[in-house]
């Protein structure tokens, strides 16, 4: 879908821009919602020394653990 990719593309962009501003300090982030995904953090890794994500929901849980098990079945997030 067209516009949920725009959506999307404008999220990515937007954080990386504030991930490498000085608008946001600290060692730490916290991501609360993460999801079963990690896209949305994956631009703070060069500012932030841990990053902590979060899920209430034990299949999004799951899922990180899986790519930080760097199970087969994994989405492979690593650039």
């Amino acid at each position: 879908n067209t516009e949920k990719y725009v959506l999307y593309r404008f999220q990515q962009e937007e954080l990386h821009h504030i991930f490498n501003s000085d608008l946001i300090q600290g060692s730490t982030l916290v991501d609360i919602g993460s999801g079963p995904t990690i896209n949305f953090v994956l631009s703070a890794t060069k500012r932030f020394q841990d990053i902590v994500v979060s899920d209430l929901v034990e299949s999004n849980r799951l899922e990180v653990e899986k790519w930080l098990r760097k199970s087969e079945d994994s989405v492979d997030w690593s650039f």
